[in-house]
């Protein structure tokens, strides 16, 4: 997609890429092209919708977490999906085996009745956030102290690029000053919906045995 800011006008995405010193094989480009449409971030003549267009101002993440970052200020949810994106990439903070039945019971108190190592994720984060003593926390669950400092670090960084880029702009005019953007933030059917309509299939799984681990 970022061939499209380089591209001249009247120029295709297949066409720009075919002429780069190292071009990729034509039908991956293709493919990607494709990708892009079904993801409705290019229209049938390959030119960028609004959607596109906002994942482009995102750089710093990938397509799929831009998009999700895009959803998550038009239906004010933002905080729990930024804990999320951000938590995928730096990676799971659960030890790969947990040491005593206490950790195993409080995996299972966050998954609550959600079935989703993506709700628990954020509601680790939360009690993490919230904890007094947040090595101490990890150390009694069993979580990964460094992994979730991390975590908290690129949370922030995103932030960060966010008020910079002044992105919420895109989307609420300069009259709307006390917009939440957390107004939605505890509906769990919403942000469920933009994990499903914005990350790839592999990401979204039914694990029976990820509760045990």
């Amino acid at each position: 997609m970022q061939a499209k800011l380089f591209a001249w006008t009247n120029c295709s995405v297949a066409e720009f890429m075919l002429k780069l010193p190292f071009p990729p094989p034509f039908a991956i480009v293709r493919a990607g092209i494709s990708q892009l449409k079904n993801l409705d971030l290019l229209d049938k003549w390959e030119d960028l919708v609004e959607l596109g267009a906002f994942c482009l101002a995102l750089p710093i993440v990938e397509l799929p977490y831009a998009m999700m970052i895009v959803y998550a200020h038009l239906f004010k949810c933002l905080r729990p999906i930024l804990i999320i994106v951000s938590t995928i990439i730096i990676g799971d903070p659960f030890q790969s085996k947990p040491n005593n039945r206490f950790s195993l019971e409080f995996k299972r108190r966050l998954v609550s009745n959600k079935n989703s190592d993506h709700f628990v994720f954020y509601q680790l984060y939360l009690q993490w956030e919230q904890s007094t003593d947040k090595k101490q926390f990890c150390i009694n669950q069993n979580i990964k102290y460094f992994r979730m400092k991390q975590i908290d670090c690129f949370k922030k960084s995103i932030i960060d690029y966010l008020i910079h880029i002044k992105f919420s702009k895109f989307f609420y005019s300069n009259n709307d000053e006390n917009i939440d953007l957390n107004e939605n933030s505890s509906c769990w059917p919403l942000i469920q919906a933009i994990l499903v309509r914005c990350l790839p299939q592999n990401l979204i799984s039914y694990d029976q045995q990820w509760l045990s681990r």
